[in-house]
């Protein structure tokens, strides 16, 4: 796999190419130059509010016709901190005959026959790819573009940059490279965009069959992170079937709020080579580019949770059935 583009990131000039319109933040779209090439000046103009840059991009969500809501107005259930405490090798007293999220079945029309399909996709591209400008684009999320959220601070943009720190330090390549970017709409991140068929989303790849030791992967980095929103539309697949896992922002929190759609593996042994990234972990701590950007006691929740999972060497499950989030895509 070819490194990732960190320093381009970092200090190439910036084209603004538009908002992206499937996200609840301000999301924009960037067109990433080369290093040492002049600063290109932004599209739609550098000093007006957010809401005045008019140009539009859409880079090819699917739709979520045809998924219904899972136990709709019950309160989201929150995981169970007694199932991470360390020395605990079980997963708790659930019903181990139905794993949780059993009965969410992919929308019609997505099932694994569709893995290699070339029917236009909701963007109107052939297999579901978004008609784009050519070269290095990049994912842009000012902090002046977040929503208020009651429970978690401000400066989202810094969690995105931390999943993709500990992605790094344990060598699982599982987030696309983030930094941090101050630019024309001030300080944020700033993530490879990733050139992939955003109609192949979780559920297409989970059928699929092949993508298991991947989505493995992802789902212990989401327990690490404590992501409490990974939704099918944030794995996604690239070119060369490596998936990634975008949307990072809420992860993190100090409480045991788990939310996502990957809970295929539930009880499964966690396999060697995942355990040994958890070990280096708890041996050399968490690197400064993950706590800098961290309150100290997250920073020590993460290293918690490792080592439940270093005691249980499974993956856990939902007794609850409600730890995922909505909507699923």
């Amino acid at each position: 796999m070819p490194p990732e583009p960190l320093d381009r990131l970092r200090r190439a000039p910036l084209e603004l190419l538009g908002r992206i319109v499937e996200s609840s933040n301000a999301t924009f779209l960037v067109s990433v130059g080369d290093l040492g090439d002049d600063e290109l000046e932004p599209v739609d103009g550098d000093e007006g509010p957010l809401a005045d840059l008019g140009a539009q991009v859409r880079v090819g969500a699917p739709s979520d016709e045809g998924w219904q809501p899972v136990d709709e107005g019950d309160d989201e259930g929150e995981w169970d901190e007694g199932e991470w405490d360390e020395g605990e090798g079980d997963e708790g007293e659930g019903d181990d005959d139905q794993e949780p999220g059993g009965d969410v079945e992919a929308p019609s029309g997505s099932e694994a026959d569709r893995d290699d399909d070339d029917s236009p996709g909701p963007d109107g591209a052939g297999s579901g790819r978004s008609t784009l400008p050519e070269g290095l684009k990049a994912v842009y999320k000012p902090m002046q573009g977040e929503r208020p959220l009651w429970d978690f601070p401000e400066g989202l943009f810094r969690r995105e940059v931390a999943a993709y720190e500990l992605s790094r330090s344990l060598g699982w390549e599982v987030i696309p490279a983030t930094v941090v970017r101050d630019d024309v709409l001030g300080v944020g991140s700033l993530q490879r965009f990733v050139e992939a068929d955003f109609s192949r989303h979780y559920f297409v790849l989970r059928d699929a069959g092949r993508y298991d030791d991947q989505l493995r992967r992802m789902c212990l980095f989401d327990l690490l992170a404590n992501n409490t929103d990974r939704k099918g539309g944030h794995v996604l697949v690239d070119a060369e079937d490596h998936l990634w896992g975008i949307d990072n922002g809420l992860c993190f929190s100090t409480e045991a709020r788990l939310r996502t759609v990957i809970w295929d593996f539930a009880d499964d042994p966690v396999p060697d080579d995942l355990m040994d990234g958890v070990a280096s972990l708890l041996e050399c701590g968490l690197p400064d580019a993950v706590t800098d950007l961290l309150f100290d006691d997250e920073v020590d929740q993460i290293l918690r949770r490792a080592k439940a999972i270093r005691s249980a060497r499974r993956f856990p499950h939902d007794p609850t059935g409600r730890a995922i989030p909505w909507p699923l895509i």
